[in-house]
């Protein structure tokens, strides 16, 4: 087990003690991921328009409240909020009381010989990075995510491998002198038309090993987060799980493999649409609360945050700002009643 001293320890509980009051939005698209939306939307992929969209959103009224942290991609570290302004994206969130949480992996690699199967990057410079979004942020980064992605039916070897992987770069999060809390992104993507039940499979067997390898890592795991899937069948399966369905079997996978030290859980949205990841969201909050799970349930979504917001600013950039912060008020407040198991599809402005 890492032996952190006082310091250590105190940062990573006010981390931990912070984003479990609230949802975090994930504002950490790659630049590759970033620029074929903007493409897509008819934007020209530059920096400065990869800037601009989550500029747009930081100047949302009451940001402050929408949101306990944000994951930001390092190109952001030590970008400014505005034009004409010195604060920087965490300088803004410090000063709000938000997180501010960097994606620390760098992208996936395919690994010859396994059909396609891919292993997260950025382990081997780990250490040196860490060193650099700290100093780039001004010390004001408190938390890290890395994702390893999966398929249905993923090879053992590839899951191990991607799960070790986040265990090694959960241990030297917390091993950094100023300990950063590390939200371990296994995700297991919705591609194809598998059910609900060949989900529930390969996420078993992720969260088993990802369990396994952090405690040959020697992780605290009561100072580390988890961000992954909700149980659901592929996007082009014939038949879709209703939201309680998800709730049930989501929450009973997460009791029976993820450690009973782990006080957070995270849900994310893995390319469902806005109205549907709120829906899920919810069901999984309410099994949670009905099953005494032990652990808290918050949710980090990217796309499902921000897909609308995006689109209409994009639509004209100069005339639809209010329109954008609006959408991204919105699917903020709907997902900020499903954190409290509060939502109500029929009073939802989105549909």
């Amino acid at each position: 087990m890492l032996q952190l001293n006082e310091h250590q320890t105190e940062r990573l509980e006010q981390t931990l003690a912070n984003l479990k009051e609230g949802n975090v939005c994930a504002l950490d698209e790659s630049v590759g991921s970033a620029n074929k939306m903007l493409e897509r939307l008819g934007v020209p992929a530059t920096p400065e328009a990869r800037r601009e969209y989550r500029r747009i959103l930081f100047g949302t009224q009451n940001f402050e409240s929408l949101y306990k942290g944000v994951i930001l991609t390092t190109e952001l570290m030590d970008a400014t909020v505005a034009d004409g302004s010195d604060v920087t994206f965490p300088e803004f969130l410090e000063q709000n009381g938000q997180t501010t949480i960097v994606k620390i992996d760098q992208g996936m690699r395919e690994v010859p010989g396994f059909g396609g199967g891919k292993i997260m990057k950025g382990t081997e410079t780990m250490a040196k990075d860490l060193q650099t979004y700290f100093d780039r942020s001004g010390g004001r980064v408190r938390g890290a995510k890395a994702r390893q992605e999966l398929r249905v039916g993923e090879s053992a070897y590839i899951i191990d491998r991607g799960m070790d992987q986040l265990a090694q770069m959960a241990a030297e999060c917390q091993a950094f002198h100023d300990s950063i809390l590390l939200l371990l992104e296994p995700e297991v993507l919705r591609t194809g038309t598998h059910g609900i039940d060949d989900h529930a499979r390969t996420s078993a067997q992720a969260l088993r090993a990802l369990d396994k390898y952090l405690d040959e890592a020697g992780v605290r795991k009561d100072l580390v987060t988890i961000k992954t899937n909700a149980l659901s069948a592929g996007e082009k399966a014939p038949v879709q799980a209703t939201p309680e369905e998800v709730g049930e079997r989501t929450v009973q996978l997460w009791q029976e493999e993820i450690d009973k030290q782990v006080e957070l859980v995270l849900m994310l949205s893995g390319g469902l649409s806005d109205v549907v990841s709120t829906e899920y969201f919810n069901a999984i909050v309410q099994a949670a609360e009905h099953k005494k799970a032990g652990f808290k349930v918050t949710s980090s979504f990217g796309r499902a945050a921000h897909r609308k917001p995006v689109e209409l600013w994009s639509a004209d950039q100069a005339a639809n700002v209010g329109l954008a912060q609006e959408a991204f008020t919105i699917n903020a407040a709907q997902n900020e009643l499903a954190r409290k198991g509060q939502y109500v599809a029929e009073n939802d402005p989105r549909r």
